[in-house]
């Protein structure tokens, strides 16, 4: 069994952004927990870019770094916080070039065929 690391987890702003599977939208990890797949990110969105339709098994915090994103019938800006419950499905549209933290506890699922 191993023993979960007591070190601090660093990643520095200069790092970058990584592709997606998705067109228009970037991802910069930040953390990657062991066992189950818990992550932080940063995710960032050309306006008009479409994150499709998922689910989020454990549940899922976002956090509106800078610009406009449509998750479900609102529209988040800077500042902006939402929480997902476990088993709740949404798409979210970047109505700007936005950027946003999220956090999730574990993997995020699509539907078959949803990508």
């Amino acid at each position: 069994m191993s023993q979960p690391t007591t070190a601090p987890h660093f990643v520095e702003a200069a790092s970058g952004d990584g592709p997606t599977p998705f067109p228009g939208i970037t991802t910069r990890p930040l953390f990657v927990g062991e066992g189950k797949g818990a992550h932080a990110c940063e995710l960032a969105f050309k306006a008009g870019a479409l994150f499709p339709d998922h689910g989020h098994p454990a549940g899922e915090y976002l956090l509106m770094l800078e610009g406009r994103l449509q998750v479900g019938d609102r529209c988040l800006g800077p500042g902006d916080f939402l929480y997902t419950p476990p088993g709740a499905w949404h798409r979210a549209t970047a109505v700007t070039d936005c950027r946003c933290f999220l956090l999730v506890p574990s993997p995020v699922t699509f539907t078959p065929g949803g990508w």
